[in-house]
C-alpha cells in the first residue's frame, strides 16, 4: 500500500520532531514513526506490519546513523527474523538471522566496529543442522574451517570435515588426517581435535546461552587444547 506521511513537523525548512506515516489503503493503521532532529534520524523508529499492526522494525538512530539494537520480526507470526547491535552505523557485535517464522537460527556472526572477529555459523534453513562454521580474528579467517557433509539427496548431516584452516589470514595446510569426515559426538564423547572443539562450543552454548559470545581466541585455545590431548568434561 502506498504510505501517507502525516503528523511530520519542519524547523527552518527540516523535518524535526516526531514523525508518523500510515496506510491510507488499510484503515488508515499506522505504518512506522521516526524521530528527527534539524533534518537527520535521531532517536528511535519503528515500523508496523499491515496486516498485524505489530512492531516489525525496531531500530535507534543517533544523527543519522543506526546506534543499539536493531531487531526484525515476521509481520505473520511475530518471530525474530533478524537482530545486530550497531554502533556508529556498524555491527558491533552479535547479528543473527534467523529462518522466516521460525525459530531456526540461520546465520550467526560476531563483529566489532563492522569486521568479523569471532565465530561465523551458516545453518540449514529446513533441517537448522550446522552447514559451515569459520572462525575470525579481526577481518581475518582464523582457525579450522568445517563443513558438513550432505547424503545422498543432498540433505545436510550432523557430520563435519575441516576443509581448511587459517592463522591470521594465512591458510595453513591440512594434514592428510585433518580432512577426514567426523561425526560431531556428545558432550564427553569426542574423539578428535575437530569434534572435541564442536563439544566445547556445543558445551559453552549450553552454560552461556545462544546469544553469548565465542571469539577467535576463546576458538584457538580449544582448538590447541584439543589437538594437544585435553578434552572437555
Amino acid at each position: 500500500d502506498q504510505l501517507l506521511s502525516d503528523e511530520m513537523s519542519f524547523d527552518k525548512g527540516a523535518l524535526d520532531g516526531r514523525i508518523k506515516t500510515y496506510f491510507p489503503r488499510n484503515g488508515g493503521k499506522l505504518a512506522s514513526e521516526a524521530q528527527f532532529d534539524n533534518g537527520v534520524l535521531d532517536g528511535d523508529m519503528t515500523m508496523y506490519g499491515p496486516e498485524s499492526g505489530r512492531k516489525i522494525l525496531q531500530v535507534s538512530f543517533k544523527q543519522g546513523r543506526v546506534d543499539g539494537k536493531q531487531e526484525i520480526v515476521d509481520d505473520e507470526t511475530g518471530k525474530l527474523v533478524f537482530r545486530a547491535t550497531y554502533s556508529k552505523g556498524l555491527v558491533d557485535g552479535e547479528l543473527v538471522r534467523y529462518s522466516r517464522g521460525t525459530d531456526r537460527l540461520e546465520y550467526r556472526v560476531r563483529m566489532v566496529d563492522g569486521i568479523k572477529d569471532g565465530i561465523e555459523e551458516n545453518y540449514d534453513a529446513f533441517s537448522g543442522k550446522l552447514r559451515d562454521r569459520s572462525g575470525w580474528k579481526m577481518g581475518k579467517l582464523h582457525g579450522d574451517v568445517v563443513a558438513a557433509t550432505q547424503d545422498s539427496d543432498r540433505n545436510t548431516t550432523d557430520e563435519l570435515k575441516v576443509v581448511a584452516r587459517y592463522d591470521n589470514g594465512v591458510e595453513v595446510p591440512l594434514a592428510p588426517t585433518a580432512t577426514s569426515t567426523v561425526t560431531v559426538p556428545p558432550p564427553g564423547a569426542a574423539s578428535n581435535a575437530q569434534g572435541c572443539v564442536d563439544t566445547q562450543i556445543v558445551a559453552f552454548r549450553v552454560q552461556h546461552g545462544e546469544d553469548e559470545v565465542i571469539t577467535a581466541d576463546q576458538l584457538g585455545e580449544w582448538e590447541a587444547e584439543c589437538r594437544g590431548g585435553k578434552r572437555p568434561g
